[in-house]
C-alpha cells in the first residue's frame, strides 16, 4: 500500500524515523490513526513539500510525501 500512497511503506527506515513521533511505530489501526493526526497537525509544512515535489505530470499523494520524509529521517 506504500506504493499507492495511501499509507506509508513501513520499511525499516520509515519505522526508525517514526519512532518518538508516534506510538506504536509498527503497522496497525492505531498507528494509521496517529499518523493521520500528526499529518493533519503539520499539514501546512507537508503540503509545501508536496507542492515542491509534485509537477504537472506527477502529483505525489500525501502519505507518499510523509513516507519519504520519515524514510530520510530514519536513514
Amino acid at each position: 500500500m506504500g506504493t499507492l500512497g495511501c499509507v506509508p511503506a513501513y520499511d525499516q527506515y520509515f519505522c526508525k524515523g517514526i519512532r518518538g513521533i508516534i506510538k506504536p511505530a509498527k503497522y496497525g489501526p492505531q498507528s494509521i490513526l496517529e499518523i493521520s493526526k500528526y499529518y493533519t497537525t503539520n499539514e501546512a509544512d507537508f503540503e509545501k513539500l508536496r507542492t515542491i515535489a509534485s509537477s504537472k505530470e506527477l502529483e505525489y499523494p500525501q502519505m507518499k510525501i510523509f513516507d519519504m520524509c520519515l524514510y530520510m529521517i530514519g536513514q
